[in-house]
C-alpha cells in the first residue's frame, strides 16, 4: 500500500517518518516472503532434478543390464552356431571317409570285374585260335580230298 502525496502532505514529519518506516517494513516483509518462496522454489527444482537424475540412473542401469543380457545372448548363439558347424563338419568328416570307402570298394570291385573280363577274354582268343586252327585244317583237308 502506497501512501500518496496528498496524504503525505498532511502530515507532520514525525507521521511520515513512521508512515514511510510502515511502508519499509512492510516491503521488507514482502521482499523475504519472494526470497522464501524463491528459496523453497529452488529446492523444489534441485529436489526434482535429483528425482531425474536418480530415475535416470536407473534407467542406465537397466539399459546397461539389458546390453550384458543381448551380449550374453549374442555369445550363448555364437556358441551354438559353433557347436552346430563343428557337428556339421563332423558329419561332413564321416560322410567323406564314407563316400572315400565307397569309391575303394568300387574300385576294388572294377579292378576284380576287369580281371575277369581279361581272363574272359583270353580265354575267347584262345578258343578263337583254337577253331581258326581246326577252320584251317579243314580246309586243308577238304582241299586235299
Amino acid at each position: 500500500m502506497q501512501l500518496s502525496t496528498l496524504v503525505l502532505a498532511s502530515l507532520t514529519t514525525s507521521q511520515c517518518l513512521t508512515a514511510l518506516q510502515s511502508q519499509a517494513s512492510r516491503l521488507n516483509s514482502t521482499v523475504i516472503n519472494a526470497s522464501s518462496k524463491e528459496a523453497s522454489d529452488i529446492a523444489n527444482v534441485r529436489a526434482l532434478i535429483a528425482q531425474g537424475n536418480s530415475y535416470t540412473n536407473t534407467e542406465v542401469a537397466n539399459v546397461k543390464a539389458y546390453i550384458a543380457q543381448l551380449n550374453s545372448n549374442i555369445y550363448s548363439e555364437i556358441a551354438n552356431v559353433k557347436a552346430y558347424i563343428a557337428q556339421g563338419n563332423a558329419y561332413t568328416n564321416t560322410e567323406v571317409a564314407n563316400v572315400k570307402a565307397y569309391i575303394a570298394q568300387l574300385n576294388e570291385q572294377t579292378h576284380t570285374n576287369l580281371n575277369s573280363t581279361n581272363t574272359i577274354v583270353n580265354t575267347l582268343r584262345d578258343q578263337v585260335a583254337t577253331l581258326q586252327q581246326q577252320v584251317a585244317s579243314l580246309q586243308q583237308s577238304s582241299s586235299g580230298q
